[in-house]
């Protein structure tokens, strides 16, 4: 026992001796780390992976935030979050045997039955993850690849019986096994780890063994060593290099003569389960590339980690009014007091949306609504995307704009587009209207006491009947509503049977509207007092015509228009006429097609003869 180890202490210090000036120029190299799985999905809000290691190559363990230091275009932020995580392992073991791997000890059990047991015990000590994946492969190729299942590489490899007196090796396992692990199948940032279990390397295998080396740093493979060899094994050119194979990629190498205990998973591959989930707020304000590099708190010099590419796109949120009302008509109450503070409404409510053209919803900061390029309310917490606009200044017909503005997280604004709003206010009668209104039974009375007012009185009566005769044909289609006692619904939330869609003529108004039906009646006309859809225009009269439904049936009437009113370019008289799907209407000069949501059948075209001498 004393020999075996004089002769283990001798082959360990010949061993640096003759790497020492290799470990020297490593002890030269700069901290090696990654970064990857950037997310900007969330942006301002970035998420990257990170690994980390020294000098030597070892995995940095135990970072807190306060280690950690994002330089973002060389601006320092401070994570938010830092955390470790296991990345998963593409666990690679590349067997390669000879006849030394029969061998037996005293209780008849070979150094391949050891080496099983060994890695059937390391298998045990791996942190279990749903990312790691094991493949194994022998002279006969690889034997299995990429297997998520731990009990079925186990099984593959306890069924592997080679006849291992026979066997050459060969480094073309080693080659496969380095292939194998740098097509991970696994999420980026997956350790990649080769354990190559081998005899001693001969001087013609070391150009080889060199270039391998080179091949797995590049492909940044961790490979482990197990080499099988006597006790006395003296110092080779190829165990130098099988050394330097396993330093300069980060693994280890161990000795095996049968009698050794073999490392566990714990020394060597479980400090390789560590990555970093690192989680910060942006300080990126404007579109293009970008680069993220980390910077690292240590006892020595800080430790500076590879940049990391980005490229962002970033614009102003977009404000957007929803469904703003294009006219309001403020009135005074039914009850017959006329103060402007009287006037109703007074006030109206404005919605708002909000979005991100490019494509990262972020918080708000500030919401203003503006008349006329002055703000007027501003909202600075939830919700941000209602208004109540204060109508009580409007005592007069006005038409002021309103827009917008919008100010994020990051410090951009925009301000929307101006949107006119016509406010109609109901003229207050003047006091000698007032008196009239007040008293008018007395006024009757005495007008009808004095003879000399008779004539007068007369004329009116005259005249009321010529309007009766005109509102004869408005009670034969029902109760019309007066004044302020016609709801002005619009038909908010109701189904729209059918609709008065603009026609261009050449006297169509700029902004001549659809006109849904959806009462039974719909009165149009000038007069705000008396009709539901007011159309702003010379040729239209107060109160110009009604579309009554009956069933499903629906009727044009003219009012005793001036102008007139046209269905198919045929002037309508005092009957009532029915209306089909597609008929071309004139309200005065302004035109429409009547349109159904439910066409059915179509009126038959009618042929009008004409004239030969025409």
């Amino acid at each position: 026992m004393n020999k075996i180890i004089i002769k283990s202490f001798i082959f360990t210090t010949s061993i640096l001796i003759l790497v020492a000036p290799w470990m020297v120029h490593a002890q030269e190299a700069t901290p090696q780390g990654m970064l990857f799985n950037l997310r900007t999905s969330a942006f301002p809000i970035i998420q990257f992976s990170m690994d980390a290691r020294d000098i030597d190559g070892n995995i940095i363990t135990g970072l807190q935030k306060d280690d950690v230091t994002i330089l973002e275009d060389d601006q320092e932020l401070q994570a938010s979050e830092v955390k470790a995580y296991d990345p998963g392992l593409e666990f690679v073991v590349g067997i390669n045997p000879n006849f030394s791997f029969a061998i037996m000890d005293a209780q008849a059990r070979s150094r391949l039955d050891k080496i099983k047991d060994a890695l059937t015990k390391w298998s045990g000590d791996l942190t279990q993850s749903s990312n790691h994946a094991y493949s194994l492969v022998t002279p006969d190729g690889p034997t299995s690849f990429h297997v998520k299942d731990l009990n079925s590489w186990l099984t593959g490899l306890a069924a592997w019986q080679p006849p291992m007196n026979t066997m050459e090796p060969s480094l073309d396992i080693l080659s496969q096994s380095i292939d194998l692990a740098s097509t991970s199948l696994l999420e980026p940032g997956a350790r990649r780890v080769v354990l190559f279990i081998t005899p001693l390397a001969e001087t013609d295998d070391i150009p080889t063994l060199e270039s391998l080396t080179e091949q797995a740093r590049q492909l940044d493979v961790h490979v482990f060593l197990w080499v099988v060899a006597p006790p006395d094994t003296g110092l080779t050119g190829g165990l130098i290099a099988q050394q330097k194979l396993a330093d300069q990629t980060g693994g280890t190498l161990v000795l095996f003569s049968g009698n050794e205990n073999l490392p566990d998973a714990k020394e060597s591959l479980v400090p390789l389960q560590t990555s970093y989930r690192v989680i910060y707020n942006s300080g990126i304000r404007t579109s293009g590339a970008h680069t993220i590099s980390v910077k690292l708190k240590t006892d020595g010099e800080p430790i500076i980690l590879g940049a990391l590419n980005l490229s962002l796109e970033i614009e102003a949120p977009n404000p957007i009014m929803v469904s703003p009302p294009s006219q309001i008509l403020r009135q005074y109450p039914a009850s017959g007091e006329f103060d402007p503070e009287s006037l109703t409404p007074r006030s109206q409510q404005i919605e708002i949306i909000v979005e991100f053209p490019d494509g990262h919803p972020r918080l708000l900061t500030s919401t203003s609504l503006l008349v006329d390029g002055k703000v007027i309310a501003t909202n600075t917490a939830e919700p941000f995307n209602v208004f109540t606009w204060d109508l009580s200044p409007y005592t007069s017909e006005s038409r002021p704009e309103l827009q917008v503005k919008v100010v994020d997280s990051l410090g951009l604004e925009k301000t929307s587009i101006s949107i006119p709003i016509s406010i109609t206010v109901e003229k207050a009668p003047s006091t000698l209207e007032i008196f009239y209104l007040n008293y008018k039974q007395w006024i009757f009375l005495a007008a009808g006491l004095a003879a000399a007012l008779l004539l007068t009185w007369r004329l009116v009566r005259l005249s009321r009947l010529l309007k009766n005769k005109r509102l004869e044909r408005i009670r034969a289609a029902g109760p019309l509503p007066l004044g302020n006692e016609y709801p002005s619904s619009k038909g908010k939330g109701k189904e729209i049977p059918a609709s008065l869609e603009p026609f261009p003529t050449g006297g169509s108004s700029p902004a001549q509207q659809r006109i849904p039906v959806v009462d039974k009646e719909i009165r149009i006309g000038s007069d705000p007092r008396q009709v539901n859809y007011v159309l702003e225009d010379a040729s239209v009269g107060e109160l110009h015509a009604l579309i009554r439904k009956n069933g499903e049936t629906f009727l044009l009437i003219d009012m005793g228009s001036v102008s007139g009113t046209w269905v198919n370019y045929e002037q309508l008289d005092e009957e009532p006429k029915r209306l089909f799907h597609g008929d071309i209407i004139h309200i005065g000069r302004l035109g429409y097609r009547f349109q159904l949501s439910q066409p059915g059948d179509q009126k038959e075209p009618r042929i009008i003869k004409l004239d030969a001498d025409l």
